[in-house]
Order: structure tokens, then sequence, then C-alpha cells
């Protein structure tokens, strides 16, 4: 809608798996998760901010988009008229 030759099916696919992997880790996700069963997936750099609930949906949409952008529309085959 807003490329005309970016963005195909297999692109979009791998951006909204980097984009959920991106919030995922920037949420903290994987930690809550681990504390259930009392254990630390990883430590938080200091310099990596945690982010809260209202903003998952609109960084998840902008880096899905910004990935997707990245993989060009394939040719449209039109075959001639004999």
């Amino acid at each position: 809608m807003l490329t005309k030759t970016r963005g195909n099916d297999r692109g979009n696919i791998i951006a909204m798996i980097i984009g959920f992997f991106v919030v995922a880790i920037l949420s903290g996700l994987p930690n809550n998760v681990a504390g259930i069963f009392g254990t630390h997936f990883y430590t938080q750099p200091s310099w990596l901010p945690v982010m809260e609930f209202p903003w998952w949906i609109c960084f998840g949409t902008i880096v899905t988009f910004c990935v997707a952008v990245l993989f060009r529309t394939a040719r449209e085959h039109h075959p001639s008229v004999a």
C-alpha cells in the first residue's frame, strides 16, 4: 500500500518474526517467563531500556515495516500476446 516495489510474502513473515523477537527482548518477556520457573534467562544491559506495554504494538509495527521494506516485490510476468 505504501510502496509499489517493496515487500513480498516471505519478507513479511520474516519481518513479523523479527518484530516479535525485538519487542520480546525489549519488553523483558524472556526473563518474565523464566521468572515463573525461578530462573533468569539473561541479564538486561543497563543501556537497553525495558519497554512498557503501551509501546509494544507501536514499536513492533515500526520494526516489522522497516524490515519488510528491505525485501523487493517479485516482478510480475506478463505473457506476450502472439
